[in-house]
């Protein structure tokens, strides 16, 4: 059940994407599809747990579809003007090395798993695009004029969340590595002084 709503978040973006450019109707059919969506990172976690189904593929899984779903809206937002695409870009940048950094982890038999200031940045980051969507249909409908300054702002913290948790997960990985290496050269001196 866990990876089936997983899946349903990632299958959902063409139908999000194709309705938030309709009209008024078909716009806020978006908002809600998107909301659903969202609403499905919780859920897929929650059986997961709850059925003791928490596996490493799972774990990824919802990772990579987390970053996909994310990644797309972003994309959609700046390509309708609405956020910077710089924005979009250091997100992008910030996943991909993650995700590099999980492989190479995992190839040395580790797993990095998602810190919890990981899973509050991927929760503000969509409710942040949720509001962003908001105001996109408020504005289509003429209901208010929002400046692109308020969606930048809005923006930030995510952002901030974003790089930093990064970076705490490249400092991780190169100190435990370190560590390992380390433990390497003094068994191996500890043998060779045998």
């Amino acid at each position: 059940m866990a990876n089936l709503l997983t899946t349903l978040r990632v299958a959902s973006i063409p139908a999000i994407l194709f309705l938030l450019r309709g009209n008024n109707f078909f716009g806020f059919l978006g908002l809600v599809l998107y909301i659903l969506a969202c609403l499905t990172d919780y859920l897929d976690g929650y059986y997961a747990r709850k059925n003791s189904g928490e596996t490493e593929f799972g774990v990824m899984a919802d990772n990579i579809a987390d970053k996909i779903f994310t990644l797309s809206i972003l994309l959609y937002l700046s390509i309708q003007k609405r956020l910077s695409y710089i924005f979009f870009v250091l997100f992008m940048i910030r996943d991909i090395m993650v995700s590099v950094l999980r492989f190479v982890a995992q190839t040395k038999a580790r797993i990095i798993l998602p810190s919890r200031g990981a899973k509050v940045k991927t929760l503000l980051e969509m409710v942040v695009i949720g509001v962003l969507l908001f105001g996109e249909r408020l504005e289509k409908a003429r209901v208010v004029e929002i400046p692109k300054l308020y969606a930048h702002i809005l923006m930030i913290a995510p952002l901030f969340l974003s790089i930093t948790t990064g970076v705490r997960y490249f400092v991780e990985f190169v100190s435990e590595n370190g560590k390992k290496e380390l433990r390497k050269a003094v068994d191996r001196d500890k043998s060779l002084a045998a």
